[in-house]
């Protein structure tokens, strides 16, 4: 199937149905120039303009798929949008941790790296609500991008888009978690459910339960009671989240140099500086 944008006149040929939701559909693609595209399509305006505005705002950041063409073509009375963005050649966390255990080491850097991430859309002013594993995507070179920017929002406005697993908000917690704390519970849960291979609903399980699981993990006390902490808002904010994870990597024995996971964190720790160096140029100039 080709479709052609009503405003920009680009045309693309829909090659495979990659994702669909609420959202919409998401379909491997090429362009008129034989470049592999991803085609995100929707038939709400809102909801795609958002996401659109959203990839642009973050577009420095280096975990961010280039988008490349927003517009909209007709079928019948049905009106359609689509965003076309860099083709994301990997599997997201969801995949990967359904078809084989990963090992607790790489997890917690998978962890360190989301925080980070975490970090930097914060320090732009925003904030990203709908941390789940579908959203989080490993190509085939070990690099981490995000995938859906629904969520996105500026610092202080409500939330739009949240999945209850990740929130803390639906986990009937007492006390009053601040933005830093519900973003690390969210991280922190991530890990939680790639090391116990299960995504915990908050309308099965308790977070006592979710603790009590947590303790029969078969890892280290010490990295168990970081996840127990993570969840129950011991951390309060990034830094010390951040630091109490890079003692336990540090820690880790049987150490073999760097893997993949170890450039993924390298690169975006050194891409990130060199972004916010440019930023502090551009402005003095």
């Amino acid at each position: 199937m080709i479709i052609k944008g009503k405003w920009n006149r680009n045309e693309y040929k829909l090659i495979q149905l990659i994702g669909s939701g609420n959202f919409g559909k998401v379909y491997r693609a090429t362009d008129k120039k034989g470049n592999i595209r991803a085609v995100k399509i929707s038939e709400d305006l809102f909801s795609s303009t958002n996401e659109y505005n959203a990839m642009l705002k973050l577009k420095d950041l280096p975990f961010i798929p280039e988008v490349y063409d927003f517009d909209d073509w007709q079928t019948g009375k049905k009106k359609h949008y689509f965003i076309v963005m860099d083709f994301i050649q990997g599997k997201n966390l969801k995949e990967i941790g359904s078809n084989k255990e990963i090992a607790a080491k790489k997890i917690f850097k998978i962890g360190y790296i989301l925080v980070n991430i975490m970090e930097k859309i914060n320090g732009l002013g925003y904030r990203y609500t709908d941390i789940k594993l579908e959203n989080i995507i490993i190509d085939i070179k070990g690099m981490i991008y995000f995938v859906d920017f629904g969520s996105l929002t500026e610092e202080g406005m409500p939330t739009k888009e949240y999945t209850p697993t990740y929130n803390i908000n639906s986990w009937k917690v007492k006390g009053k978690y601040n933005q830093d704390e519900s973003t690390l519970f969210s991280v922190t849960m991530i890990m939680v459910a790639l090391i116990g291979r299960n995504e915990y609903n908050p309308l099965v399980f308790s977070l006592e339960q979710v603790l009590d699981q947590i303790d029969k993990f078969p890892i280290t006390r010490k990295e168990r009671q970081f996840l127990m902490n993570g969840l129950q808002g011991k951390f309060a904010k990034y830094n010390q989240y951040l630091n109490s994870l890079s003692f336990l990597l540090k820690e880790e024995k049987n150490y073999e140099g760097l893997d993949k996971i170890d450039y993924i964190l390298i690169v975006s720790i050194v891409s990130f500086v060199f972004v916010v160096i440019f930023g502090i140029k551009s402005i003095l100039s």
